[in-house]
């Protein structure tokens, strides 16, 4: 029984895990692959000279070079963010919830097990399939660069922007946790993480538009994982991952906590 909570765990997200891995492994081929085609594309280059400062803005091409491999490919990742976010909310946020909305509770809450070692196998699963599908997202980076992509380019640069993308995705995960403590709905808590990963995107695009809205930025996952930073220093934003490690060690425990003290109805 130890561990075969991590195994079901495993087990009932193994389809959307493979589902997501797929759309996520086409993104980088589809994206990342295209970069050649139109970094040699004139007219292309001139359209994103003429976008509006907002739009620039919210794709960092203030601050990137869209001809450049590295400044095309976080132009394009933000996307994979999202995607990123929005597996990661659905996963996490329903870990608890949907013992309860699918009348599992008494199977699982009954058997001769803590609490707390439910709670950490849950958690372990959810780490697992986050880790997994950020490796497969990183094969697939390097199999696009090595195979299709013949320009210059720095390995250092994708790998940090694949290991700030995790540490985002681990505080994402945390909270959760933490909301899959107190929802019982499973299409309520994916509804609800969804709709945090979305409106941080939201608060990215305001954060452009215009000077008073940029206080927006602190509440975007864009804004934490500083992928322009990455390019200009081949290096972790390491200030502002020290914000989201300290949001998943906060929101992991207060989901612990919270978990064990919640009144489950079964």
């Amino acid at each position: 029984m130890r561990m075969s909570i991590f195994k079901q765990e495993l087990k009932f997200h193994r389809n959307s895990f493979i589902i997501w891995a797929v759309v996520m492994v086409l993104f980088v081929f589809v994206y990342l692959g295209s970069y050649e085609a139109i970094a040699m594309d004139e007219q292309m280059m001139k359209v994103y000279e003429k976008l509006p400062e907002a739009m620039k803005k919210a794709y960092y091409m203030d601050q990137v070079n869209m001809a450049d491999i590295h400044g095309y490919f976080v132009s394009t990742f933000m996307y994979l963010i999202i995607l990123m976010g929005i597996y990661t909310a659905i996963s996490t946020a329903t870990v608890f919830a949907k013992e309860e909305d699918r009348r599992t509770a008494e199977f699982l809450y009954t058997r001769p097990v803590t609490r707390t070692n439910i709670f950490a196998q849950k958690i372990l699963s959810n780490l697992t399939g986050l880790i997994l599908m950020h490796l497969m997202v990183l094969g697939a980076i390097f199999l696009t660069l090595t195979g299709i992509i013949t320009a210059d380019y720095e390995p250092a640069v994708f790998v940090y922007v694949v290991m700030s993308t995790f540490f985002v995705s681990a505080a994402i995960g945390a909270v959760g946790w933490l909301i899959s403590t107190f929802l019982t709905g499973e299409r309520l808590a994916s509804s609800f993480g969804i709709g945090l990963v979305l409106g941080s995107y939201m608060c990215h695009i305001l954060s452009g538009l215009a000077e008073e809205l940029e206080p927006f930025q602190y509440f975007s996952l864009m804004y934490y994982t500083d992928l322009p930073f990455i390019v200009q220093n081949s290096a972790l934003p390491w200030e502002k991952t020290a914000i989201m490690l300290l949001i998943f060690v906060v929101s992991g425990g207060l989901a612990h906590f919270r978990f064990q003290s919640k009144d489950i109805h079964v």
